[in-house]
């Protein structure tokens, strides 16, 4: 017996998923196929801020300024799983939808956005995936039902270098420096844009750094987005091999080996609040004149359920409730140019009768990731981490002087003053170059290539279109 359900989109579309088929759900012309996706997404609890941040009252960074030692933190993280599982990959989850803003930014906290600031976007969510937005706070403004903030680091989207020229880091820049560049030079038709419909896989998170607790896919892993052009739908996608581990180890020198798992085991790797005085104890040594905050970055395993891209004529059809099939359908033809990694396995299908193509994507066994590239220890000021701490809702905190602070009164006095005159340079934090793509070209009928290309860093990268029907 196929079973069906009913849903009412924006506007007043009806749709409906069966059970059985692959088609995208309600009529969208870029979706997953919502069985794997909704199959994959179990469970889906709404966990309280009390237990995924650690409290239901203090954000991220606001409790350094009350407690004497900040290993006492309750809040330990920045971005909480709401489905348990540390740095792993268990609380990844995903969604379709239509974007309703996008943009890059570079105000954010560098100690934990080593590729710059975010891409942020929200998403008016497919009502099958409603229930990944939800608000574990009061206060704010939180999500808007049906809506998720989605985020990326900027530099972690598709760049292109410019001609002539490099997408490395300048030695010496700073991280604002840094986050500017990571915004330039994007690949063209890599940056979603309000409109378009988006299929989604991200690490489901609770935002510990904002009083309403608000859930988030952050960071994003993979993407698909794309609208109609004419008699065709064309979808730009990659998958982002980065994640940040939200742990620190003082090595700088370990920061990019995203293979290495010794890394989180290690004793000397611990979340911040309780690694800052061990690693403020790295200025003992007389060679040491700079601070140094190197956060890890892990690699992302996990394979995205089936896109599914449907031409303009299969998606009108969907959303007035009408069955696209049989001969007056007539032939569809997926066209594509995608760029893969060594161990990653990509399929476009056709499927005429529904008037769509799917997208199977697989990272087998043998993927594996490469460590970023172009890494530089990048100072910032005291004063911007202050702004961005104070900007993104954790509390008017002075970090300077709160670090002076706890470790005058944790360190024995001599010890505690040589800590405290070398704090007053710069502190440094990662810094990875934007990630590069190349090869591909702007989308054309008949194209049906797939490049493997071992120095990518994306296991994915590329767009297909798929047109009649």
């Amino acid at each position: 017996m196929v079973r069906i359900r009913r849903y009412r989109l924006l506007g007043g579309a009806i749709c409906a998923l069966a059970a059985v088929t692959a088609l995208a759900a309600c009529g969208e012309p870029v979706a997953f196929d919502p069985i794997q996706a909704t199959y994959a997404n179990q469970p889906m609890p709404h966990g309280s801020a009390e237990k995924v941040c650690g409290s239901s009252v203090k954000s991220y960074l606001s409790e350094l300024s009350t407690i004497s030692n900040p290993a006492e933190a309750k809040v330990t993280r920045h971005w909480g799983p709401i489905v348990p599982g540390g740095t792993d990959m268990a609380g990844i989850r995903s969604a379709s939808g239509t974007v309703l803003d996008a943009g890059t930014w570079t105000g954010d906290l560098p100690l934990d956005h080593a590729f710059g600031g975010d891409m942020s976007a929200d998403v008016q969510l497919n009502p099958l995936y409603s229930a990944l937005s939800y608000n574990a706070g009061t206060a704010g403004e939180g999500n808007k039902p049906g809506v998720i903030h989605v985020e990326l680091q900027s530099g972690l989207l598709p760049h292109k270098a410019p001609t002539g020229g490099s997408l490395m880091l300048p030695a010496g820049a700073s991280w604002p420096d840094a986050a500017n560049l990571d915004m330039e030079n994007i690949y063209p038709g890599f940056m979603p844009q309000p409109g378009d419909f988006i299929a989604l896989s991200g690490h489901w998170v609770l935002d510990c750094g904002h009083p309403d607790f608000h859930s988030e896919l952050h960071p994003i892993v993979y993407m698909a987005f794309g609208h109609a052009q004419g008699g065709s739908t064309v979808a730009h996608l990659f998958y982002n091999p980065y994640d940040d581990a939200q742990v620190y180890n003082a090595d700088p020198s370990i920061s990019g080996h995203v293979n290495d798992g010794s890394r989180l085991a290690s004793g000397s790797t611990l979340v911040l609040t309780k690694w800052i005085i061990p690693g403020l104890m790295n200025l003992l040594q007389p060679n040491v004149s700079t601070a140094v905050i190197p956060e890890l970055q892990i690699a992302e395993h996990v394979s995205p359920p089936a896109t599914v891209v449907c031409s303009p004529q299969a998606s009108q059809a969907a959303q007035v409730g009408t069955t696209h099939t049989g001969a007056a359908a007539g032939s569809v033809s997926a066209s594509y140019d995608l760029s893969v990694r060594p161990g990653v396995s990509v399929k476009v299908v056709p499927d005429s009768p529904r008037g769509c193509a799917t997208v199977d994507i697989t990272l087998t066994s043998s993927y594996s990731a490469l460590d970023p590239t172009g890494q530089e220890e990048c100072p910032v000021p005291w004063k911007w981490i202050d702004d961005q701490v104070a900007g993104n809702g954790f509390g008017n905190l002075n970090i300077l002087d709160i670090a002076s602070q706890k470790v005058s009164g944790l360190l024995p006095p001599p010890a505690a003053a040589s800590i405290v005159s070398k704090l007053a340079h710069q502190p440094q934090v990662n810094c990875f170059a934007p990630l590069g793509l190349s090869g591909i070209v702007a989308p054309t009928a008949g194209m049906h290539t797939v490049v493997t290309a071992p120095s990518q860093a994306f296991p994915v990268a590329g767009w297909v279109e798929v047109t009649g029907g």
